[in-house]
């Protein structure tokens, strides 16, 4: 069988305000983001070359706050003027919900956004098969985002943070602050010094539980992901994937296991301080 195929496009920070994206930029990226989409639906009818990946779906990366309005529905849909797309294909329009500080607290008002819940409900409306987020955003930041957006739209519901300890004072990755390190270079921790903020595979597993019980089963990680975050993921909503022959198995560590054949002077020993 042929797998449906899937349009992949690049993130676009189109719909940050005028004052940290270019102008004549943030006037053109629409058009461009039509003609990527085009090029790629053409694609597909003459033999989708690299375009039959991943999940099956139509991966559309749109971002963030304003994709809602600067992104046009024709977009966000596929519903061209001239060529509609393949009615095989699904619109999966993830945004990154960006937090106060970047998009500018002024912005609502004089650029006409509105929040990262609304903007998704929007979508949906406008025939989004899948809205949600990804990127940027732990999972402590970004579960509270999905959970509202489920609550408001009838469409599936996507999350793929990225694996990182997000909190209310460092909502993204992008905010970490480290002062524990004095080597640091100028630009702080991100991208190359957050391995003191990454979130273990237990944290992840916990995230995919607690958001598929609720209705939202488009669930992945992002940025910063490694294998044992993924099977995670995969093993907290019932999968057994190969890889799950490396998952841990602590019973017959020398120090801290459970098999009889280890010595109880060792076990003493792993479980010293505690």
């Amino acid at each position: 069988m042929v797998p449906q195929p899937v349009v992949r496009l690049c993130q676009t920070r189109d719909a940050l305000p005028p004052k940290i994206v270019d102008r004549q930029l943030h006037e053109t990226l629409p058009v461009q983001l039509e003609a990527q989409v085009r090029r790629t639906v053409e694609g597909i009818g003459i033999g989708g070359h690299e375009f039959d990946l991943c999940r099956q779906r139509q991966a559309t990366r749109v971002g963030h706050r304003g994709l809602h309005r600067r992104v046009p529905q024709a977009l966000a849909v596929g519903n061209f003027e001239r060529d509609p797309r393949p009615q095989d294909l699904d619109a999966v329009v993830l945004g990154a919900g960006e937090s106060e500080e970047l998009v500018g607290a002024g912005s609502q008002q004089a650029d006409g956004d509105v929040d990262p819940v609304e903007a998704c409900a929007r979508l949906a409306d406008a025939g989004a098969d899948v809205v949600g987020f990804n990127c940027i955003r732990g999972p402590a930041t970004m579960v509270e985002l999905v959970e509202q957006v489920r609550s408001r739209v009838s469409c599936h519901v996507a999350a793929l943070p990225v694996p990182y300890r997000t909190t209310e004072d460092a909502p993204t990755f992008f905010a970490f602050n480290d002062p524990a390190c004095d080597v640091l270079p100028a630009d702080g921790t991100f991208p190359a010094a957050l391995d003191p903020f990454s979130c273990n595979r237990y944290e992840m597993g916990a995230f995919a539980r607690r958001i598929y019980d609720k209705g939202v089963h488009y669930v992945g990680v992002c940025c910063g992901a490694g294998p044992h975050h993924i099977r995670a993921v995969a093993e907290a909503l019932g999968r057994t994937p190969p890889a799950s022959r490396y998952s841990p198995d602590m019973s017959k560590h020398a120090y801290r296991g459970t098999d009889p054949k280890i010595p109880e002077a060792y076990r003493r020993f792993g479980h010293q301080g505690e």
